[in-house]
């Protein structure tokens, strides 16, 4: 795995604001299954990773969201990142991957069981500040769908329906604060 891509991406799937401990998680690209080790430095966009046997240190800048700098040594990456249906499509510097993220401390889905069914809640991946909230109870919404925009750590991140429906519940409200897992919108 690329190394800018493996930063990025592990900054992104990151559920605190600016976590004071190190995290690991598991990642497939492209069916190669890798895993990242990422400790946050006091710099407030630098890392420390660990990607198999490399070990390097990382400032990690988003330029627009899904738009990431990176910097590792004197080389620079250029990393877009696009959510699709629980899975990340990446560039680096051009070249796509297709990538999946699990953190090893939230439990995997059972095989079988869809993420589709029923009444799905969404919430909040990190606390933040809810910027913009683009439903309301009753509206019809797509699968990949913008529900609502938090903000954390000055950077904007757009949570997204995980399937189509109808919104039953908006629990936030603009300008309103947000904890890590807090429900946000209900989709039926």
């Amino acid at each position: 795995m690329n190394p800018g891509a493996a930063v990025a991406l592990s900054a992104k799937a990151d559920t605190a604001e600016k976590p004071a401990d190190r995290m690991e998680l598991l990642t497939s690209v492209n069916g190669a299954e890798r895993r990242v080790k990422l400790e946050p430095q006091a710099s407030g966009s630098g890392y420390e990773f660990e990607v198999g046997t490399s070990r390097d240190l990382a400032d990690v800048r988003e330029v627009e969201p899904g738009v990431y700098s990176i910097l590792i040594g004197a080389r620079s990456y250029e990393v877009k990142i696009e959510e699709a249906e629980g899975r990340y499509i990446v560039a680096v510097n051009g070249d796509r991957f297709e990538v999946v993220v699990q953190d090893p401390r939230r439990p995997r889905r059972q095989a079988g069981v869809s993420d589709t069914e029923g009444p799905q809640e969404v919430a909040s991946p990190m606390p933040g500040r809810v910027v913009k909230v683009e439903v309301r109870a009753g509206e019809t919404v797509a699968a990949g769908q913008g529900l609502v925009v938090v903000e954390a750590m000055k950077m904007q991140n757009e949570i997204k329906s995980p399937k189509a429906g109808s919104v039953t519940a908006v629990y936030v409200e603009e300008g309103g604060s947000v904890a890590a897992g807090e429900p946000m919108v209900v989709i039926e």
